[in-house]
This record gives structure tokens, C-alpha cells and sequence, in this order.
């Protein structure tokens, strides 16, 4: 079963439906969503700011390539493998663990974006076989509605396995999403991340491999199981609440 509700009100409704339906207990309903993020590629680090404001953001000025974050959590804490999704002209995901303590997966497409291949790549390899429920019921996996999850094979293969597939209702992604809600905003963790770089480093260009370690720190600031639960909570999934 996979639903778009057309509003704030539907959603609510949808959710309460099939969460009823299927048992759907709260290890079960999962967030997933992308986010870009801009290598910081400086050819001179600048402070640009008020002469009166404190603490004042190191701006990367220079060549720009975008690397995008696939994340998926759940209502109970629980954080997947992260999926980056490169610039590269194959369609493949391989796995990394940086520092043996925090393994990612990493697909490759032309723009970097993710796209309707990689989609599909992020549901069957890194979501089905990660998110077995322990209860033995359907999950539930609410997305927004960007084309690469709303393909058929994508659909099918929610059906096949037991995944009741809930999208976002249009341009409601900001105050419903908890990924939105509580865990992109602190992944600003990332700028700070490349500002103390930039002050520890002489060389002004920051590589792939610089990156990844430095975005994997950021993660594991922001990923908590604290702010996960209040994303949550705050978007009223869980505990859900009627909007």
C-alpha cells in the first residue's frame, strides 16, 4: 500500500489507517530523506560578518561539488548506514567504515543528486535488509515525494515486502518531517566541522576524502538518540498526535 495525501489533515488520517491495518508497532516506522552538501573547496578562507558579531562563520568561496546524504531513521532512535551519493557514472553501492566506527555506504550518479536508480539501489540495499522488523509486521517508510520514490519498480518492490510507503504531502516536508524538524538543522555540525579544519589545515582545497571523515563527525553530533525521539515527537508521529 503506498500513499501520497494531498494534505496536512489526509496525512494524519493515512497514517492512522494504516498503522492500525498492519500492527505497526514503533520500531517499525522509519524516515528517510537527502540532503546536498557542498565541498569546500576554498581558494581563500574570508570572515565576513558584522564587525559587532561574535563568533563569525569562516565562508569557503571557490569550485563547488555537491555530494548528497541519504539518511533513514527511526521513531525509537535507530539510525541506518548513511548512503552518499557521488558524481560517477556507475550505479553501484560499496561500503566504507571510517575510523572502524561508523560504516557508510557510498552509490555513484551523473549529477551527485540521487535519481530514480539510485532510489531503487537505497531501498533494496541498504533499507529492506537493515530494517527487518523484530515484531514480524509491515514497516513503514515515510518519504517525500520526489520522483525517485514514486517509480514503479520502486512501489512494487514496497508491495513484495511488506514496506506501506507514505509520502509527504506537497511542500509539507518542513514542519512534518523529523528529519527536517530535528536532524538536518544540527547537521550544521558540518560547518563547524570545515571551519576548524580550515584553521588546522595550510592547503585550502577540501578533497572526498577530507570530507567524509569530516561529515561522518558531524552525523554522530547530530544523530542522537535524543534528537531523533524529539524530531519525532515534534512532527506528531510519534507519539503521534493528530495535527
Amino acid at each position: 500500500m503506498a500513499g501520497r495525501p494531498e494534505g496536512i489533515p489526509s496525512f494524519f488520517n493515512w497514517q492512522e489507517e494504516v498503522r492500525s491495518r498492519y500492527h505497526i508497532a514503533v520500531e517499525d516506522v522509519w524516515n528517510a530523506d537527502e540532503k546536498g552538501f557542498a565541498l569546500g573547496v576554498a581558494k581563500k578562507v574570508k570572515v565576513v560578518c558584522s564587525a559587532r558579531r561574535r563568533n563569525p562563520r569562516i565562508m569557503h568561496p571557490g569550485n563547488r561539488e555537491w555530494v548528497t546524504l541519504m539518511k533513514t531513521i527511526s521513531a525509537t532512535g535507530k539510525v541506518l548506514a548513511p548512503l552518499y551519493i557521488d558524481k560517477g557514472a556507475a550505479h553501484t553501492i560499496g561500503n566504507h567504515d571510517y575510523e572502524n566506527r561508523d560504516p557508510a555506504a557510498f552509490a555513484l550518479s551523473t549529477t551527485g543528486w540521487t535519481n530514480d536508480k539510485v532510489g531503487l539501489l537505497w531501498l533494496t540495499v541498504n533499507f529492506e535488509p537493515n530494517t527487518h522488523s523484530p515484531t514480524g509486521h509491515p514497516r513503514l517508510l515515510i518519504i517525500d515525494g520526489h520522483s525517485s520514490h514514486l517509480t514503479l519498480a520502486f512501489i512494487t518492490f514496497c508491495a513484495t515486502y511488506e514496506i506501506q510507503l507514505l509520502c509527504f504531502p506537497p511542500h509539507s516536508t518542513h514542519p512534518l518531517q523529523p528529519l527536517d524538524v530535528g536532524i538536518f538543522g544540527p547537521l550544521g555540525y558540518y560547518s563547524h566541522e570545515v571551519d576548524d579544519w580550515g584553521r588546522a589545515h595550510t592547503y585550502q582545497t577540501i578533497s572526498k576524502g577530507d570530507f567524509f571523515p569530516l561529515c561522518q563527525r558531524a552525523r554522530q553530533k547530530a544523530l542522537t538518540i535524543v534528537n531523533i525521539k524529539a524530531a519525532f515527537a515534534a512532527t506528531s508521529i510519534y507519539p503521534f498526535r493528530r495535527a
